[in-house]
């Protein structure tokens, strides 16, 4: 009970902005709203992308497709400039592939800059070339368990942000890789309210550490401004975390119903989703956002990261992304709803668009069902201030030999904090022959 009033008060906090980091830096306070914003009144259209706002996610094992080959299949240099205007690295902060935890001597080559660089050449070679980079920097381990850090010879045995050695490793990535010529966004962080429901190896909340994370975004933001003002920096979040997670915890706070039930899921629309939506935006978004009251605020992002891979077997899409049926399709265009509240802070001066840094539906053998999903994203989102798109990988990784193919390197790790999920080697626009599907047209669509 002790445990459960104490963190009852660190939601609180996180709600009302007050975010205090323990053991590391001064309280500071986001100004508290007491009104809900005005209802959002969605407007649709096709939702096509220009060639702008579509960027193509390259890494080193999709250059097996980065060609002019034979039979129409694969894609070159030109044709991936005629469709993308936007260069994009999903990058971790330490290399997964070596270690969780590589020791302090060795970090220094798998932080992301120098991979970048390296892939940036490689990328050259195949006349693949971009004035415009967005770079995404992962802090969780593909297995979405736990933080990548460095092991330190003494003073940080694990990874938490309220480390001190681990906030300045941290922030000197990042200006490290501000360094980096054409980079135009950086995201800070994938999914990062994950974090927020997660729970340490003794089966406690990690709140106030996501308070910590909080206020180490605001350092890095401000790390990478002071190197390049011109960089475009956000936070990275799910929203099917923040729709099927928090949402339903918040919900059942405010006594409207138990947590994660269908139900209530079901009932997130009009007034009552509203609340719902707007508390869960105070608790786990706005502190990225915002900080400072009165003469003090101010904001601290350019854009708002928002990854969009479905939890696809929970409501309202139970398996499927493009419901015939208009109830259960109007469902699902009131799961996206709510997105516009993630950015009522923006001002004249200072607008903050959506970027949806990675998209997919994380299904295995999907099918045409990738089709359908991104079809009724586009649709549902077309009303919204969109400055980019990616979609979470642009070629499938092989599957063969089934003991030392590609995709067993991402998927195979003893450790299952750093092992992807099977879904992401089908997860491509592209086929691993470089054969397009039919999502792939459907993203280029103009």
């Amino acid at each position: 009970m002790r445990n459960r009033f104490l963190n009852m008060w660190a939601l609180l906090l996180i709600g009302l902005g007050s975010m205090i980091s323990l053991g590391c830096g001064d309280e500071e306070i986001v100004e508290v709203t007491v009104d809900l914003p005005p209802l959002p009144t969605p407007t649709y259209t096709e939702g096509h992308l220009t060639q702008a706002q579509r960027g193509i996610a390259l890494d080193s094992d999709d250059l097996a497709v980065v060609n002019s080959m034979a039979g129409g299949t694969g894609i070159s240099g030109p044709e991936i400039s005629e469709h993308f205007g936007l260069l994009v690295l999903n990058r971790p902060y330490v290399d997964w592939r070596i270690t969780r935890c590589p020791g302090q001597n060795e970090a220094g080559a798998t932080k992301p800059l120098p991979k970048t660089e390296s892939l940036l050449m490689e990328f050259a070679g195949r006349d693949v070339t971009s004035d415009r980079i967005a770079i995404n920097v992962d802090l969780l381990t593909p297995g979405r368990r736990a933080l990548l850090y460095v092991c330190f010879e003494s003073g940080a045995p694990v990874g938490r942000f309220d480390v001190p050695e681990h906030r300045a490793a941290v922030i000197d990535a990042f200006v490290d890789l501000a360094s980096l010529p054409n980079l135009a966004y950086i995201t800070v962080g994938m999914e990062m309210n994950r974090y927020y429901h997660l729970l340490d190896e003794e089966g406690r909340t990690l709140y106030d550490d996501y308070s910590n994370y909080i206020t180490l975004y605001r350092d890095v933001y401000d790390a990478i401004k002071e190197v390049n003002p011109e960089i475009k920096v956000g936070p990275g979040i799910s929203w099917a975390v923040f729709r099927n997670q928090t949402m339903p915890q918040v919900a059942e706070e405010l006594g409207k119903g138990e947590a994660a039930t269908t139900e209530i899921l079901d009932t997130f629309v009009g007034a009552n989703g509203h609340e719902v939506a707007f508390r869960a935006y105070e608790r786990t978004v706005k502190p990225l956002i915002v900080s400072g009251r009165g003469d003090a605020r101010r904001i601290t992002a350019d854009y708002i990261g928002v990854t969009m891979q479905p939890f696809h077997r929970e409501p309202p899409f139970n398996g499927t992304p493009a419901p015939e049926d208009t109830t259960e399709f109007n469902k699902i265009l009131d799961y996206y709803r709510w997105l516009s509240i993630l950015t009522i802070e923006a001002t004249e001066e200072h607008p903050i668009p959506y970027v949806f840094p990675q998209v997919d539906w994380p299904e295995r053998a999907a099918g045409s069902k990738k089709d359908g999903f991104l079809q009724t994203l586009k649709y549902a989102v077309s009303g919204l201030d969109v400055e980019w798109m990616a979609w979470r990988r642009f070629s499938d990784l092989p599957t063969t030999p089934i003991d030392a193919s590609k995709c067993k390197q991402y998927t195979g790790a003893s450790d299952p904090a750093l092992s992807y999920s099977q879904d992401y080697c089908t997860g491509g626009l592209l086929d691993a022959n470089g054969v397009r599907r039919s999502v792939f047209d459907t993203f280029v669509a103009n």
